[in-house]
């Protein structure tokens, strides 16, 4: 999957240093930013203007696009969906937390992805009790599908 291809999208909640230091990881392992797309989730700290200067950020601040769910995730699912369904104009999002750091291996995988062989690709698990679900930490989707 080439660079075109593909969409990074993550939802923050109140905290740009990790997600400048998760873009920064990117960007070293790749050595080229891809589309970038952030939803501004946060109640306290409004995403840096700099992010705002650079990549695609959706401002949520305070509930401004979507009401407030009172989801524990603090709207992570609303917000996902929302920038899928308007932002996303690729045929491929690499759904990532903010709170990841990419390692070296990713470059050598989001370039050998296969993406005639599946519609999601990630870790699938559970956290305290099953069912088992796709963690959204880092996963690859078919937009379209």
């Amino acid at each position: 999957m080439n660079r075109a291809d593909y969409t990074v999208l993550t939802v923050t909640f109140n905290n740009n240093v990790l997600t400048g230091l998760m873009i920064k990881s990117l960007y070293k392992q790749l050595t080229y930013l891809p589309q970038v797309v952030i939803v501004d989730n946060g109640t306290q700290l409004p995403a840096d203007k700099m992010m705002k200067r650079v990549f695609k950020v959706v401002d949520n601040f305070n509930h401004k696009l979507l009401p407030d769910e009172h989801q524990p995730s603090r709207n992570h699912c609303a917000a996902i969906n929302y920038a899928i369904m308007n932002y996303i104009d690729t045929k491929w999002c690499v759904l990532v937390d903010n709170d990841i750091l990419f390692k070296p291996q990713f470059k050598q995988f989001i370039e050998s992805v296969n993406v005639d062989e599946f519609d999601v690709y990630g870790e699938i698990g559970w956290d305290c009790t099953p069912p088992n679900r796709l963690f959204p930490y880092l996963c690859v989707m078919n937009v379209q599908k």
